[in-house]
């Protein structure tokens, strides 16, 4: 079964059943950086144990300001363990023109 839920990530009922896989595709780098533990603490909540986040980390690249604000492997790190266990990091083979400033993670809830 597939739900998807259109609400405030960080305030909505959690469900009973919570959330197998979750997929960021760049909410990470929209959020700003003040935000991040409380966004890994977040996935925590929704993800049980065993589950599975993927994240795509986008952009890795020393900018200042945003939204997108720049990332780094170091920074989903300090969000998402020691509740995660990162199980697959690798470069994104994507669009041409974000060659070299986006990585493809997949973490596991401990």
């Amino acid at each position: 079964m597939v739900t998807f839920l259109c609400d405030d990530f960080f305030t909505f009922d959690v469900p009973a059943e919570k959330f197998s896989l979750i997929f960021d595709y760049t909410f990470f780098c929209a959020l700003p950086p003040s935000l991040r533990t409380q966004w890994g603490q977040r996935m925590a909540d929704l993800i049980p144990s065993g589950g599975t986040l993927i994240c795509l980390l986008y952009p890795i690249d020393g900018h200042e300001g945003g939204p997108p604000f720049a990332v780094t492997v170091e920074a989903y790190k300090a969000a998402l363990e020691p509740s995660f266990e990162n199980i697959y990091l690798a470069d994104c083979k994507g669009h041409q023109t974000r060659a070299g400033k986006e990585k493809i993670s997949i973490w596991k809830r401990q």
